[in-house]
């Protein structure tokens, strides 16, 4: 989860009694500015979400995060081919231009009345795709993902054609976007019921951990009672220890080799033979002038990828005609009405004229009466 500060998750917890599991491996916070902590995600957790959550505003979202993206451009290049972007609130003309797929949903809240979410994806066709359940316990709504549900609260389908903006990215696809933010990330891990007695030779554990991982130890590392620090070229670590109630805690400050901080603090927690722990991280300030940042640039933070399908339903100017267009716009208005065997009524010209939308509807098989309806004559002038 990205968040501002650590107030949204505790007001959470405080009032609505939802746990932010800290204590879950599986759960990673990032607190601080999106702006910043976009930048500071690993290269690898770039396209591979398969689904992310937006709950920010229209100011946010347009801010920018390198000279390429803004806000939502870096958040969309999260998703993995098959990802679903979602986003509160109206916003379905900016994911029109974002995602091959969209749509909004409409449904009623007993607190603030209408509440509008909107969903984007580049493969994930929300009006065709098959709906799954997955065991989610609900409160307001029952089950959504039937047949005769699925379209309840679904307003706004659309299939967009990608943009040549979109689709000719040239050679900067995948190359690092370069930026001038010096950031750095403090990573938050509380180890309890640990397997070894603590006391100073703790600075020693985290020297060994650190060279193992290829930091570089700038100075001897300092200890004094219940703290020891270990400082670095890249960063540091420090450590508070209880050795009453089996507890360590450390703070792993880094500026330089940020991509290794999940790595890092694993290695801390395996080198004190724990496995009860919280951990949280929190973007801060960096340092200019790191001997790593080109070598940062390349391993964190978004690359410039194509993810929108430019090799179908790309329609130049003047290269589909009137009958190829409305047979296609058959095919897709037919299957909305979710029914077989259709009796259909073709509002068309003259009698005797070409009437193409008649054509198309006699043609498809899920047709089986199509009823035409001609201007009368005599009405003319």
């Amino acid at each position: 989860g990205l968040e501002l500060d650590q107030t949204v998750t505790r007001k959470s917890l405080k009032y609505f009694k939802t746990q932010p599991h800290f204590d879950d491996d599986r759960v990673e916070w990032w607190f601080g500015d999106a702006t910043k902590s976009l930048l500071m995600l690993p290269e690898d957790y770039f396209g591979s979400f398969d689904l992310v959550l937006v709950d920010l505003s229209e100011t946010v979202m347009s801010m920018s995060v390198t000279k390429e993206l803004d806000v939502f451009d870096a958040l969309s290049l999260l998703l993995s081919p098959s990802g679903v972007l979602v986003k509160n609130e109206m916003y379905k003309d900016k994911f029109n231009e974002v995602f091959d797929y969209t749509m909004e949903l409409y449904y009623i809240s007993p607190v603030i009345c209408d509440q509008v979410l909107v969903f984007g994806s580049n493969n994930v066709d929300f009006f065709h795709a098959p709906t799954y359940d997955h065991g989610i316990e609900t409160y307001l709504y029952g089950n959504m993902h039937s047949p005769d549900t699925r379209f309840d609260l679904m307003h706004h389908y659309k299939k967009n054609i990608a943009p040549e903006s979109k689709c000719n990215l040239g050679g900067s696809e995948g190359s690092p976007l370069l930026h001038d933010t010096a950031a750095g990330v403090v990573g938050i891990v509380e180890a309890e019921n640990t397997s070894i007695d603590l006391n100073q030779g703790i600075t020693s554990i985290m020297r060994s951990v650190a060279e193992d991982m290829g930091f570089t130890v700038a100075i001897d590392p300092v200890s004094e009672g219940n703290f020891g620090i270990v400082i670095m070229e890249e960063g540091y670590i420090a450590a508070r220890l209880w050795p009453a109630e089996n507890y360590v805690g450390f703070d792993v400050n880094l500026w330089g080799k940020t991509y290794l901080l999940k790595r890092l603090e694993s290695s801390l927690v395996k080198a004190v033979g724990s496995t009860d722990v919280s951990s949280f991280k929190v973007v801060v300030g960096g340092m200019h002038g790191s001997s790593t940042w080109k070598e940062d640039q390349q391993l964190i933070g978004p690359k410039l990828r194509q993810l929108r399908n430019c090799k179908e339903d790309v329609v130049m100017e003047g290269s589909i005609d009137d009958k190829l267009a409305c047979k296609v716009a058959m095919e897709e208005v037919v299957p909305l009405t979710s029914a077989h065997d259709i009796t259909a009524a073709v509002v068309c010209g003259k009698e005797g004229e070409e009437c193409p939308s008649l054509k198309a509807l006699s043609d498809h098989s899920d047709v089986k009466n199509v009823i035409p309806i001609y201007e009368c004559l005599g009405l003319e002038g």
